[in-house]
Formats: structure tokens, C-alpha cells, sequence
């Protein structure tokens, strides 16, 4: 299968989050939108659940919860369109129930973890329960400026590890240097933010990096 570049958006201004989905969804199958409610993160994202459900795109849509008990908020976003929900276990109070309340909307489901978070708050029941893991390489919560952080290579290979066919999400400071070791290690999705949507050209820069993983596509 070949490595999915997934491009994130996290903005508080709906106008800038409109402008940057309308630059790669003609060549993005899938774009996260990264929801920070405040109170997880310092930052504060501007697109609640009900806005996005008004929003027409051709691209697949995933939600990143940065959010104080993520359950709380998946029937909104489940109800607004989403064909993926992510959630922050650090303030999950169970994580079995979250991924039973997403699959029973029929959604893929997705646990993440900050960089600092120990590897063994995950509950490793239901790694085969869920559709992936969503590993950030860096401080939650803000797009640029923070590079990626060497301990996330070890984290990876310890959920390759644990099971072999897992997708493996890394967020945050993915850029084209480091991308191809990323997947060497075992990742199989990259969140890209700042590498894509700071570049002159978005999409082009989604389809060099694209290539870059995937050079026998």
C-alpha cells in the first residue's frame, strides 16, 4: 500500500481554513482538520463541528481531537461529514468507549498520543480495534516553527512492533528530509502541515512529497 501525505489544517480563521482546503483537495484524497478546543492545547482552532458539516469538498476529511474528553464530541463530527475521527487519549476517560461510539457511526476510528505521552498509556486491547494511531512528533497543537523530535522513531517501532499491518500516523515537523526515514521506520500516513501550506505551491509541494514515499508508484 502505498504511504498516505495527509495534509492538516489548523487555523483559527475560517476564511484561511477555506483558502487552504480549496489548494489541495484537487490532488489531496484525504485532509485532517486539527480541532483544539483551548483547554487541551493553548491554541484555539475556528471550526467547530457545525461548520464543517456546511463545507462542500472533494477530499476525505479526518479530525485530529485536541479536546478535554473527545467522546463528548463525536456524534457533532460524525454528524458533520467526517470519514475519520482521531482522539487525544491524554484526557480520554475511556478509550474502548471512544472507539465504540466512532465505529458505531460507522467511521474509522484513530487513538493519538503526544511525544511525551508514555507508550504505555494506550490500551493495548483494542490496537486491533481500531483502524490506526496517530503519533505527534512534536508539542501539540501548533503548525510550524517546532522540528520534528528524534524519540519519534522508537515510538513507531514500538506499534510496529505490537502489530505489523497497524496504520502509523506521524504529525508534526514531517518535511521531505526527514519524510522517507519516517517510512523506513514504519510509519504509513504522514500529517503535513507547514511543508505543504507555507510553500508557494501547496500542491505542489503534496505531490513532491507524495513521490518522494512512494518512488515505485
Amino acid at each position: 500500500m502505498p504511504v498516505q501525505i495527509i495534509p492538516t489544517i489548523l487555523t483559527a480563521d475560517f476564511d484561511e481554513f477555506e483558502d487552504e482546503l480549496k489548494k489541495i483537495e484537487h490532488v489531496a484524497p484525504w485532509v485532517q482538520i486539527d480541532y483544539v478546543d483551548g483547554f487541551f492545547a493553548p491554541e484555539v482552532s475556528c471550526c467547530e463541528a457545525h461548520i464543517i458539516r456546511e463545507i462542500d469538498t472533494e477530499a476525505s476529511l479526518e479530525v485530529q481531537l485536541m479536546v478535554v474528553d473527545p467522546i463528548r464530541q463525536v456524534k457533532a463530527w460524525a454528524n458533520a461529514g467526517v470519514d475519520r475521527i482521531i482522539g487525544h487519549i491524554e484526557k480520554m476517560e475511556d478509550q474502548v468507549e471512544f472507539v465504540e461510539r466512532v465505529s458505531e457511526h460507522g467511521l474509522g476510528v484513530g487513538l493519538a498520543m503526544n511525544i511525551d505521552t508514555s507508550l504505555r498509556k494506550i490500551d493495548e486491547a483494542i490496537i486491533h480495534s481500531i483502524d490506526m494511531v496517530l503519533l505527534m512528533a512534536h508539542e501539540v497543537g501548533i503548525q510550524g516553527g517546532l522540528e520534528l523530535d528524534d524519540a519519534i522513531y522508537d515510538r513507531i517501532k514500538y506499534f510496529r512492533d505490537l502489530d505489523e499491518d497497524l496504520e502509523i500516523e506521524i504529525d508534526g515537523g514531517v518535511n521531505a528530509d526527514n519524510a522517507p526515514k519516517l517510512v523506513e521506520a514504519g510509519a504509513t500516513m504522514l500529517a503535513v502541515g507547514s511543508y505543504i501550506f507555507a510553500a508557494d505551491d501547496p500542491a505542489g509541494a503534496y505531490t513532491k512529497l507524495e513521490a518522494l514515499v512512494n518512488p515505485s508508484e
